[in-house]
């Protein structure tokens, strides 16, 4: 950013305070070391005066004379006075500065502060022709500027546009209008008297108004013509707040304040002592109007426009899906919200703060700048009452009420995110989840199972920028001017995301309670288990009874019951359901034989002939056997001998094939005996016994 030229080389004159005395006075600061810079330079040259404890002090009670002529005194943002070399006029209004060196003495109320005698040295004007009327050419550029500049940045009906709108129809008649109070009609005024409008020319000329004028004309230009080149045209009937749209206006907040800050700080402090000095020293309403307008514009710019763009963005809301499949990709919702920084100011205060601007407030002459200042605040303000009511009528259906005017309202803004380019989608689990490189999504890993987390933010990007290199001030905030809010995390759960492990024995003894301890958590992408509490658990048995069937896990994950199986159960089974975060459920089971339970044992037999005789034996034991032998007998005269099996487990099946004799006719029968060794916990063998029969005929 390249600055304005400085007006005077700086010197630094070390003095000490020289204190009035009275028997009223409050008393003095200490004695301490003050320096003021420049010591020379024509009228309208800046002084600055460091080294003052103003923590005591009220500034609007400051003045100075220099050279017995009064200057303006007032405060900048860096705690330092600012005055100015005033003008010495002579007989005929022509600038006369005086030989000598001249005293300045800084006042609080009627009680010097401190003097220094024959420290300023007034040097002549330069005579600068056309430099005011130069001065309302820029001025109006600005203007225009500005309106083409709202025009495109605010395209959605509602208070933002009502303000703008009337503060730049305000400015345009205050500026341009044939008005008594607009700097027009008064310039006009002030060209009849020619002595006047010569010093006038001179002042702003040395000062660099007009260059900081000139320096708002160009910005103002350039960003309107770099938004018409880079923006479509503007709907007829918005429907919502776009995301790009909010992105135009905090980027352009960001510049119009650095700009100010950087560029126009110094001449904005200038350009309120010089109109202070004008409104002093030359005795022409027409005068005091013009130098107060252009101190009035530069308010209005600095720190009433700014005001009415969004400035802090508040919040962004993700919302998206908690659960996600393997290889899927989200479909989320970003909404932004913003809210403008008003300026400190109110409609009554109004006059008072710019009075304070240009140094004035205890000027000896502070009545009839008042009333010059208060006429032009009252043409400004009905200006811009009278814009915003006519909105109003024109967009009944957005109930605004005018009669709440005030200079800077609390303005908010929404948005809807659709723009990839302005963010960017993080993941604190890459290996679970990652953003979709140009899109507002996330893709979940094709393997990779739990708990990830994302969020969004504004991209720093210079691809997310609306605006290029502006008076050689390179813009470096963000998509969302400098704001790094960004959204909170959400947990998105990719696959089976819930864990639940179940610690029961496989055996239950007839009559015993055994413990279940019950353990979940969300997998994470490095296969770990975060366990945790919170986690709703529920148990569904059938076979038993547990003691406690639904609750939460602790801080390590666990949910604790115990099960008793039911009298004649010869089996207990557990199905265990997990719900956690975002509704993701996890479910896992386990089974028991109970011990002690020695149950039948059936043996489905089949018997067929179709040329031959074929069997099948189905082996069903309760509890599973660990061996079995069984005999098959032929009962009938077709066949004698048996088949021994032994080791046969339990739901195996034994298919036997037996051919038939020529010429036998009847019925065969097959039976089956034999006997089950069970599992030890049972105290005895069972036995059981079968038979079959089909009748078979060999012709």
């Amino acid at each position: 950013m390249r600055n304005l030229r400085r007006i005077a080389l700086l010197s630094i004159l070390s003095l000490t305070f020289c204190f009035a005395c009275s028997d009223n006075s409050t008393p003095p600061q200490e004695t301490t070391q003050i320096g003021f810079t420049p010591t020379s330079g024509p009228p309208g040259t800046v002084i600055t005066i460091t080294g003052v404890d103003l923590t005591t002090l009220d500034a609007t009670s400051l003045s100075v004379t220099i050279g017995s002529e009064s200057a303006p005194a007032l405060v900048d943002e860096s705690g330092h006075i600012i005055t100015g070399v005033p003008l010495f006029l002579d007989g005929t209004g022509a600038s006369l500065p005086p030989v000598d060196p001249v005293d300045l003495l800084l006042y609080d109320g009627d009680q010097i502060l401190f003097s220094a005698a024959k420290a300023i040295t007034v040097t002549p004007l330069v005579d600068a022709p056309g430099t005011t009327v130069t001065l309302a050419a820029r001025m109006n550029e600005m203007s225009a500027s500005l309106n083409d500049i709202v025009a495109t940045l605010v395209p959605i009906p509602g208070v933002q546009e009502q303000y703008l709108g009337a503060l730049s129809s305000a400015l345009d008649s205050l500026l341009a209008s044939d008005g008594g109070a607009s700097f027009a009609t008064n310039l006009a005024a002030l060209q009849s008297d020619a002595a006047s409008l010569r010093v006038v020319d001179a002042v702003l000329a040395h000062t660099g108004i007009l260059d900081a004028m000139s320096e708002y004309a160009t910005l103002f230009t350039s960003v309107a013509n770099d938004l018409a080149s880079k923006s479509q045209a503007k709907a007829a009937t918005p429907v919502l707040e776009t995301d790009v749209a909010l992105a135009k206006q905090m980027q352009f907040y960001v510049i119009l304040r650095d700009f100010g800050q950087d560029v126009v700080a110094e001449s904005a402090a200038q350009i309120g002592v010089v109109a202070g000095l004008i409104s002093i020293a030359v005795s022409n309403p027409y005068v005091s109007a013009v130098a107060l307008i252009t101190n009035y514009v530069d308010f209005i710019v600095n720190k009433i426009a700014i005001g009415l763009f969004p400035s802090e963005l508040d919040a962004i809301e993700l919302e998206v899906d908690p659960m996600l499949d393997n290889g899927a990709a989200t479909s989320s919702t970003i909404t932004l919200t913003a809210s403008n920084s008003p300026p400190g100011i109110s409609i009554i205060d109004l006059t008072n703060q710019v009075l304070v601007g240009l140094g004035l407030a205890a000027s000896p002459s502070e009545a009839s700048f008042r009333t010059i200042l208060e006429n032009t605040s009252q043409y400004f303000l009905g200006l811009m009452s009278s814009t915003i009511q006519a909105y109003s009528q024109l967009h009944p259906e957005l109930n605004l009420d005018p009669t709440l005017f005030a200079l800077v309202p609390q303005i908010s803004w929404s948005a809807v995110a659709e723009e990839p380019v302005l963010f960017k989608c993080e993941s604190y689990t890459p290996s679970l989840i990652t953003g979709i490189e140009g899109y507002l999504q996330w893709k979940a890993s094709e393997t990779n199972t739990g708990r990830g987390r994302i969020y969004v933010k504004p991209s720093l990007d210079p691809d997310a920028h609306y605006f290029s290199s502006v008076l050689g001030y390179e813009y470096n905030g963000g998509a969302f001017g400098e704001s790094t809010t960004q959204s909170s995390t959400v947990s998105v759960f990719v696959g089976e995301a819930l864990a639940v492990e179940i610690d029961f024995p496989s055996t239950i003894e007839v009559g015993a309670e055994e413990s279940l301890d019950i353990r979940a958590g969300y997998r994470q992408g490095d296969g770990t288990v975060d366990y945790t509490s919170g986690i709703e658990v529920s148990i569904q048995v059938s076979g038993g009874v547990a003691s406690a069937v639904q609750g939460v896990t602790n801080s390590s994950g666990y949910f604790f019951s115990s099960v008793s199986p039911l009298s004649g159960a010869h089996q207990v089974l557990i199905s265990v359901t997990a719900i956690g975060d975002e509704g993701i459920r996890g479910e896992a089971n386990a089974s028991a034989v109970v011990a002690g339970f020695c149950g039948p044992v059936s043996m489905p037999i089949s018997l067929a002939y179709d040329g031959n005789l074929v069997w099948d034996i189905t082996l069903n034991c309760i509890p599973m056997q660990q061996t079995t032998e069984f005999w098959c007998t032929y009962l009938n005269t077709y066949t004698a001998g048996s088949h021994l099996y032994i080791g046969t487990v339990n739901g195996a099946t034994i298919h036997g094939i037996t051919g038939t004799p020529q010429g036998y006719v009847g019925e065969v029968i097959l039976e089956v005996t034999g006997w089950a060794t069970f599992e030890t916990f049972c105290p005895y063998n069972y036995t059981f016994k079968d038979t079959v029969s089909t009748y078979v005929l060999n012709p």
